[in-house]
């Protein structure tokens, strides 16, 4: 008759190289699954070290410090009389794994390296470590001094195996080997593994559970900049934090007194009569300035008050604004962090809506209502004359749509002209399809180069442009597509020419 068992498992808030932040936390979790009766406690996967060390994995020290680690844990009371289940890359015979290392009452009884990597999308497990590739293999592994000291021991068992106990058997598999088409698991549960453990680690990344939350529809009830002023400020009253409101106006117009002083020439925005070159120039070294001012004052405002200390700068793009580098080079894209910048417009205004009902701040419902807008253009009769979407030539809904389908789906010009045209046979004729497949690539590639300035930001889209992490892309193209865009307009030209038909026939 079979007895019950307890286990646990865990999803922490590690961070990459926080190894003091990252041991506590698994104490605590130990400490939370031995309080519950748990036998056995099963962490995420590397979590010594932190999942998202990137490029820190090829380091010594990330090797030295995630073993330091280990043995803390193994020798700290808290561990004791559980098996402890921890992630953390190892070095065998001048290769790197990433393993799994189970312990129990200050003995190592295995390192389970991981077999099946991932590597696609935004996993790069292959660029750092190696699989291993021996089923139902394992090695002598010598131990560091340091763990010898604790254990006793020389050399632990390195590879493919499980443990038995006195009344079970535990099978380890690790994250990416659930998924491949024969799956460690299914041989351990024919040869009567009892316990089967999967440590897994990964990007989180926002998405809704079916259906989307329908959007607020933006209202034009008229929105100025002294309205936005007004929003920013009640915002901040509402959560409590320090506002200035500050006129870049004079700063701007001594800048652009320089320019006009060596060059003779004073540009002029369009709604006076000035180039679209102008026009973009004078809206720019706006948004580059209120850059500069935003690191002077992080640095120095909390100093003017007498309070120690510094701040940090937040970026504002989105991922989809990104995506189409509809942002200033130098300006909201340069910051210390961007927490908005992998968030879609769809799921942030969905975000914002939750806070609105969530936290009571009914200053965030104005700004749900107010249309995206730069604020660089001047205002005609004192109102906003700019709108992002405008200025795009596209939604931020089609935005979304071009994302998922050039990063996720792999789809370059023509495919996604070929599979819009289903996806959207009921609004748009083939030639409108085309017309937004061709501006967005167009616009895509121009703006291509911005995306190795990118500010930093959580990953929460599967489509993030951001190139340094997650894009591998050129950033320089032949941005007229020639090749794509000719491929494009003779399937518009094949579809016009045949015999007429409704838009649901076109597959």
């Amino acid at each position: 008759m079979g007895r019950k068992v307890t286990v646990a498992t865990c999803a922490l808030n590690q961070w990459a190289l926080d190894f003091e932040g990252n041991l506590q936390r698994i104490l605590k979790s130990i400490e939370i699954a031995k309080n519950r009766g748990a036998r056995y406690r099963l962490g995420p996967e590397l979590e010594i070290c932190g999942y998202g060390c990137w490029d820190h994995y090829y380091e010594s020290d990330t090797l030295l410090h995630s073993f330091q680690v280990l043995a803390a844990l193994v020798e700290s009371p808290v561990t004791q009389d559980i098996i402890c289940d921890v992630g953390m890359p190892v070095m065998h015979r001048n290769v790197r794994y990433n393993c799994r290392v189970i312990f129990l009452n200050r003995k190592i009884l295995l390192i389970r390296p991981k077999m099946a990597l991932a590597n696609e999308g935004n996993y790069r497990e292959l660029r750092w470590f190696t699989p291993w590739s021996r089923s139902r293999h394992t090695e002598e592994y010598f131990l560091p001094r340091m763990i010898q000291d604790l254990t006793k021991q020389e050399t632990v068992p390195f590879g493919d195996a499980v443990l038995v106990t006195w009344d079970t058997c535990i099978g380890s598999e690790i994250c990416e080997e659930l998924w491949t088409p024969h799956s460690p698991h299914i041989d351990m549960g024919l040869d009567g593994v009892e316990i089967i453990t999967n440590a897994s680690g990964s990007h989180q990344v926002l998405r809704k559970a079916n259906t989307r939350v329908d959007l607020v529809t933006m209202v034009t009830s008229k929105n100025s900049s002294q309205e936005t002023c007004t929003r920013a400020r009640e915002l901040a009253q509402q959560i409590g934090s320090h506002h200035i409101s500050l006129n870049i106006d004079p700063a701007v117009k001594a800048v652009m007194g320089i320019f006009s002083l060596v060059t003779g020439k004073s540009p002029l925005f369009a709604a006076h009569g000035g180039s679209s070159r102008e026009n973009l120039a004078l809206q720019n070294v706006q948004a580059r300035i209120r850059m500069v001012l935003a690191y002077l004052f992080a640095q120095l405002s909390l100093w003017s008050r007498g309070v120690h200390g510094g701040l940090l700068v937040l970026g504002s793009a989105n991922v989809d604004e990104s995506l189409l580098g509809y942002l200033t080079k130098y300006d909201c894209s340069s910051a210390d962090i961007n927490p908005i910048g992998g968030i879609s417009k769809t799921d942030l205004r969905a975000f914002v809506q939750f806070c609105i009902q969530r936290f009571q701040l009914p200053a965030l419902q104005s700004i749900l209502l107010a249309p995206a807008t730069a604020e660089l253009e001047p205002l005609a009769d004192g109102q906003v004359s700019q709108t992002d979407e405008e200025d795009m030539g596209m939604t931020y809904a089609e935005l979304s749509v071009y994302g998922k389908l050039r990063k996720v789906a792999k789809m370059g010009p023509y495919s996604m002209f070929c599979k819009l045209l289903g996806m959207w046979r009921h609004i748009c004729t083939p030639r409108q399809v085309a017309d937004k497949v061709k501006r967005f690539f167009s616009k895509y590639s121009m703006n291509r180069h911005k995306m190795t300035t990118l500010t930093p930001a959580y990953h929460a889209e599967n489509y993030s442009p951001e190139d340094n992490r997650f894009d591998l892309r050129p950033f320089l193209y032949n941005t007229s597509w020639p090749w794509q865009f000719r491929c494009i307009e003779n399937q518009v030209l094949q579809l016009e020419r045949a015999e007429p038909q409704s838009l649901d026939g076109v597959d």
